[in-house]
This record gives C-alpha cells, sequence and structure tokens, in this order.
C-alpha cells in the first residue's frame, strides 16, 4: 500500500465512461488517474495540490485535472461539499482524435478575467447533477450530450497545450518511473535506502532523481520515506504490543530517539503517548489524516442541488 501516492483505478457509474461524486473532502493523498476530473466547490474551503502547484479553492470555484496529473486533496473546512467528475477521454476519440494529447488550462482561481466560460461549466456540471438525481427515461443519453458539450466547451473556450508524441511517451514513461520507484520503497522502508542506491536503481544520477522526485511529489525522497515508515510504525503501535524500540527498529528508523522525535514532529505526542491514548479511545492527533487513505465523505445529491440554485 502507498500512503501517500497511488495510481486510482475509477470504477464508471450507471455504464457510463465517468464517475461522479457529491462529497464532503476531508483528504485524498497524492495520486494520479488517466481519467480528467473536474472539481467544483459548492460550499466550504479546499486545498488542492496538483503537479507542482497549490491552490485554495473557495466556494464557487472549479478546477480541472488533466490525465495522469498528480493531484491531492485536503479539506481546510470540514464542512465542505464539492462536485467531482472523473470522465475516459477515449469515449470522445472518435470525435476528435487530437483529444487525448490536448491538456486544458481552466482554474477559476487563477483566471479571474474569464468567469463567463465557468459558469458556462458549472452549468453543464448542475445538468449532469440533476439528471443523475431524477434519472429520466433515456438519462444516459442526456448525459452523454452534455458531457459533449463540456469538451465542446473546453476545446473552444479554453487555453490548450498540445502535447507531442514524444513528451507524451517520457510523460507515461515517467510515471511508469515513479510507480516503480514507490514500489520499491514500500517493499524495502524497514531498512536503509539512500538516495544512491535508489537512483543507481532506476539508472539515473543523484541529482537527477533528486529533481524527478521532488518535481513529481512536490516533496523530498527522505521525507516521503519518513512518512512511510512513521506510517507504517503508527499501525504497529496501534495494532501490536510490539516494543516502541521494536516498532522503530522494523519500521527502518536508526534508533528509538529518532523515532520518538519524528513520530512528535508528525503527531504531536510521543509513541508512548499515541499508545496510552490509543488505548483509552481519547487521541487528538496532529497532521494524522494527512497519510491516510482517500476520506469522501458521500453526501445528497439533493443537497448540492438545492445549495447551487
Amino acid at each position: 500500500m502507498k500512503y501517500l501516492y497511488k495510481k486510482e483505478l475509477i470504477k464508471y457509474t450507471d455504464n457510463l465512461s465517468i464517475k461522479m461524486y457529491v462529497c464532503r473532502i476531508e483528504t485524498v493523498p497524492l495520486h494520479w488517474h488517466q481519467e480528467l476530473e473536474i472539481i467544483m466547490l459548492v460550499k466550504g474551503d479546499l486545498q488542492v495540490h496538483a503537479e507542482t502547484h497549490d491552490y485554495c479553492m473557495q466556494k464557487g470555484d472549479l478546477i480541472l485535472i488533466n490525465s495522469n496529473n498528480v493531484h491531492s486533496f485536503t479539506g481546510t473546512d470540514y464542512q465542505n461539499l464539492a462536485v467531482i467528475i472523473q470522465m475516459d477521454m477515449n469515449m470522445f476519440q472518435n470525435l476528435h482524435p487530437q483529444i487525448e494529447k490536448m491538456e486544458f488550462i481552466c482554474n477559476s482561481v487563477t483566471d479571474l478575467k474569464s468567469l463567463d466560460k465557468y459558469a458556462t461549466l458549472k452549468s453543464f456540471l448542475i445538468n449532469i447533477l440533476r439528471v443523475f438525481h431524477t434519472k429520466e427515461t433515456g438519462f444516459i443519453i442526456e448525459i452523454s450530450i452534455i458531457l459533449q458539450q463540456i469538451i465542446l466547451s473546453l476545446i473552444r473556450e479554453f487555453e490548450i497545450n498540445m502535447i507531442d508524441e514524444e513528451n507524451l511517451e517520457k510523460s507515461n514513461d515517467n510515471l511508469k518511473r515513479l510507480e516503480r520507484i514507490l514500489d520499491y520503497i514500500d517493499l524495502n522502508y524497514n531498512r536503509k535506502i539512500t538516495l544512491e542506491e535508489i537512483s543507481n536503481h532506476e539508472y539515473l544520477s543523484k541529482y537527477y532523481f533528486s529533481h524527478f522526485f521532488k518535481n513529481k511529489m512536490g516533496m523530498s525522497f527522505q521525507s516521503y520515506l519518513k512518512y512511510v515508515r512513521l506510517r507504517k510504525a503508527y499501525e504497529m503501535l496501534l495494532h501490536t504490543n510490539e516494543r516502541v524500540i521494536d516498532v522503530a527498529m522494523m519500521n527502518g528508523f536508526a534508533n528509538s530517539q529518532i523515532f520518538a522525535s519524528s513520530f512528535k514532529e508528525q503527531y504531536g505526542m510521543t509513541p508512548k503517548q499515541f499508545r496510552i491514548e490509543s488505548k483509552h479511545g481519547k487521541l487528538e492527533l496532529k497532521n494524522d489524516d494527512k497519510v491516510q487513505d482517500h476520506k469522501y465523505v458521500d453526501e445528497d445529491i439533493k443537497q448540492a442541488l438545492n445549495l447551487l440554485k
């Protein structure tokens, strides 16, 4: 299991090549998928990390995440409400053969001069919500039409970066490389791993590897490795009776002192305090949700439609 970063496989909705969420977001760690993703924030605030950039979404904002772009979400306001649609762009391949090479620049947080085109996109998303909610006869045909309207709007109204074949292949190779690196870390986190070892494993210089990892992950290799070790130790402290010093050694920490200070820095208490508090059901950990799996809390479509009136 990769705690901070993984490829996500999308399960589609109602035999359509899309997935739609109406949800409150607590935390969604770094991940990527082939599908294009559009997030519309209906209520509250949401922190978005996309590739190397961070954005603070507020009510009414809309952001598009292109295929295979690394991203994560953190709900800074746990009363947020988001509409998220993920769609397989292959369904438009016959209609527009160049679609797989297009990266759309669509971010209302940074684009404050072209609000009309975002209003149009929002209206399409609201229509899809309405159709999903009522599911009248022929609703799949209706949704397919709206999806085509969304893509047409993106092509005609928004800035597009065209990716040539060489760069498209390079991008796919980079994601495969990153997946190999993360698998290697996941298999070897419990022993000493050096930057030199893992860069050699990928036939890269240390300098290139370091920049590659930081550019994709938004954090250094050592920072990611420490997070993985801490999370594995967290689970072991919670679910086993192993001594703290053994937990430290079994999860790749050089000694119990380094483990204790790292754990306290991340979670706001020492491993011993954590174990005591967990047994009494009084855990209030700092930064705990930043390394967990996806935390979507599904909400009623009707609630979103009422707020969007």
